[in-house]
This record gives structure tokens, sequence and C-alpha cells, in this order.
């Protein structure tokens, strides 16, 4: 478990990658004191949150999950595990530009649910908002191909369509594969796209992170 001040706490590594990336490509430091860890999935996430949270000396710490079928369920799950620990009630609906509060010992806590605090989905989803517009006839042909899969011949899992759809489009960049959090730095996703202002908003928010000159 990370002793940093701040932690942002993420499901997996591509979800940590894609965090720093952006942040990175809009200019933004992340500071020695703030640790982008990865969880291990949604339930470890939740199960340890107020072991995170009791940390010796944090001060901050930030969530991101995916909504996956319902962003609504998704909170209320979080939303139940977080009530004990924060001085306020916490709202029924998560906030469109995220939650930010603070719990009864002093920390401050986040939660922003992947994409976009409403919508079903996840990361991918997220991602896909900041394609370029001449990418779209791509995008469109990655989802016709990973539709056509028949379905005795589909290894991923049920769900993770739109997983397959990302990566098969990634397949057919200039640099075939590249991880998810590199295409934002190498500008295959648009890290200057109005869809990901509200999200870096809301992590600089909380964790105090300053403004780029």
């Amino acid at each position: 478990m990370s002793d940093a001040a701040k932690v942002l706490l993420v499901e997996g590594p591509g979800d940590q990658e894609v965090l720093k990336h952006l942040l990175s490509s809009k200019g933004i430091r992340v500071p020695d004191d703030l640790d982008v860890a990865p969880r291990g999935g949604f339930e470890t996430l939740r199960k340890r949150l107020g072991a995170d949270l009791d940390v010796s000396g944090r001060t901050h710490v930030g969530v991101i999950v995916d909504a996956d079928a319902d962003s609504g369920n998704r909170w209320r799950s979080l939303r139940d595990r977080l009530a004990r620990f924060v001085a306020e009630p916490l709202p029924e609906a998560l906030p469109s530009n995220g939650l930010i509060t603070t719990t009864r010992d002093g920390v401050h806590v986040g939660v922003w649910v992947m994409p976009d605090n409403g919508a079903p989905g996840a990361i991918e989803d997220f991602l896909l908002a900041l394609m370029k517009p001449e990418d779209q006839w791509l995008l469109r042909h990655a989802e016709a191909s990973v539709e056509a899969i028949p379905p005795e011949h589909r290894r991923f899992k049920s769900g993770h369509d739109k997983k397959a759809v990302v990566h098969t489009w990634l397949a057919w960049q200039k640099e075939p594969g590249c991880p998810l959090g590199l295409a934002v730095t190498k500008r295959y996703l648009r890290p200057d796209h109005d869809r990901a202002t509200p999200l870096v908003t809301w992590v600089r928010s909380l964790f105090d992170l300053a403004v780029p000159a």
C-alpha cells in the first residue's frame, strides 16, 4: 500500500498510465507526494478504501473507477463505503463534475466515475471521445470488425467489446499497438479536447495541482 501523502486510486495499470500521460500532456506535473496507484479492480479498490483513507500522514485520496453497465449503481456502491468516513452527507447522484469532499479526519477525498459521472461505460469510452474527427472512419471500421467476430471466435470477455474496439483502432495507427497512455502523449488521442477538461479540472482541484504557466 502506498504511503504517499496524496494518492489517486484507479482500477488497473492501464488507467494509471492514461492518467499520468493525460496530465503530462496538459503540462501538469505530478508531484512527488502524489501516487497514482492501481488496485487490481473495482471490488479490491472499494474494500481497501477505508485503509487507504487511514494511512498516517495522508491528506488527499482520489478515486477513479469505470461505470461499466450503470454509473448510478457504481456510485451508490462507493457512496455506501465512503459514508462512514466523510463529514457531510453524500449526494444521491454523483455531480457531473465529480465529487470532492472531506472526511471527519480532514482528508480531502474525491470520486470520478468514468467516462463522465453519468453515462455507462469505462475509460475506453472517455478516450474515444478524445478522438480526432478524421479518425472517425477508422473507428467505425474497427467497430464493424469487432462486431463481425462470430461468438465462438471471441476471445475477450463479455462486456469488453469497447476495449477490443479501442485496441483494434490502435493497431492501425502509425505505431501499431501503442498503449493507451502513450496514445495520448503521441496525440493519436487529443488531450486538449473539451471532453478531457472536466476530468483534468477535477484532478487539479482535488490535489491542488498548479495550473501550467
